[in-house]
């Protein structure tokens, strides 16, 4: 591997393993719920899926990122794309950014025929699958899932 592509997965690593930004993480998602529900069924995207993506999104992001915005982190092309007007209000917006990732992990899929390969799309890391897969497991994620409905997951 080429050293530029380890760094990032070190430091990626690294950051998911300091407990106080877990946390951080956990409480986030969990305000998030009943919209990843909601999304969830609208587009029949796996809850542990979107929850785990949201996860990754959330403990990764990146302060000086100023080209993707809320906790999906899309975007403004994202919006456009769905026909939605390219406003950063929106994609600041929790119940719409979990929207517009649902919505375009069914469109990559659809077009792709890969939920494995919509996700990989969607972030662009090489190791972001296997990061979004073991979080899609995560017990904790499972248990903010169930809390008020019943949990439906697949194994990705």
């Amino acid at each position: 591997f080429p050293s530029h592509d380890i760094t990032p997965t070190i430091i990626s690593s690294a950051v998911s393993n300091v407990p106080i930004t877990r946390e951080i993480a956990y409480d986030k998602l969990k305000t998030l719920v009943p919209y990843i529900h909601i999304a969830s069924k609208k587009f029949n995207i796996p809850e542990n899926v979107l929850a785990a993506i949201l996860y990754e999104e959330i403990i990764h992001r990146k302060p000086v990122d100023i080209k993707t915005f809320g906790v999906a982190q899309m975007g403004l092309d994202e919006l456009i794309i769905q026909g939605l007007p390219p406003k950063q209000e929106l994609l600041e917006d929790d119940e719409v950014s979990v929207w517009l990732l649902a919505g375009r992990l069914r469109r990559l899929q659809n077009e792709i025929g890969s939920l494995k390969d919509a996700i990989i799309l969607h972030n662009g890391y090489y190791d972001y699958y296997d990061s979004v897969r073991k979080s899609a497991k995560d017990p904790k994620i499972i248990t903010l899932l169930s809390q008020r409905h019943r949990y439906k997951s697949i194994i990705i």
